[in-house]
């Protein structure tokens, strides 16, 4: 898993990824943004599905 910071296109998007987490993260609604340690393809599926972008990646 790693941490990392992702920017959604809008509010729906991001409530329907943070309801499919179970917890572990920070979420901005003012950025849409939601930050905290995802599996890869947790991540990708917010790319692919969702139309999030990456915007900070750590490890």
């Amino acid at each position: 898993m790693k941490t990392v910071t992702l920017r959604f296109p809008s509010l729906e998007n991001l409530g329907r990824f943070i309801q499919q987490q179970e917890g572990g993260y920070y979420t901005n609604t003012r950025m849409l943004t939601v930050k905290g340690c995802f599996a890869p393809n947790s991540i990708d599926a917010a790319c692919n599905q969702l139309g999030a972008e990456v915007i900070e990646h750590k490890n």
